[in-house]
């Protein structure tokens, strides 16, 4: 009888054990067919041709060439955008205002500075 139970007790914990291992690499397997999300932060540089704008995404140092009627936004250049790719296809995109607003800012105070030192330089001639 006691032979039973330890053979029933151990090929109870094999059982077990087999079912966690296919557990874990039905999990594993499940997420890595799981679809990644990644949100990049990029600048529209051009419009070419009125038909494609031209995103820089200065993070990985590459550009998007996107088709203007894909998407309900007004493509200008200078405009920052978040662009969501999964699986390294765009799957959204959306004006970062903030970061419009905060580029426009410096480029107008560069420009500020500009001009004073411009008229430095005029009112010394």
């Amino acid at each position: 009888m006691k032979k039973v139970v330890i053979f029933g007790g151990v090929s109870l914990l094999l059982c077990l054990g087999l079912i966690t291992f296919c557990e874990a690499k039905l999990k594993e397997e499940m997420s890595s067919q799981r679809e990644e999300a990644v949100v990049l932060t990029g600048v529209v540089d051009r419009i070419e041709d009125e038909k494609t704008a031209v995103i820089l995404i200065e993070d990985m140092k590459i550009q998007l060439e996107v088709p203007v009627s894909e998407f309900a936004i007004d493509f200008v250049p200078n405009l920052w955008l978040d662009v969501v790719l999964i699986n390294d296809d765009i799957d959204g995109i959306t004006v970062n205002h903030e970061r419009t607003h905060a580029e426009h800012e410096n480029m107008r105070k560069l420009f500020e500075r500009l001009k004073k030192r411009i008229k430095k330089i005029q009112s010394k001639d």
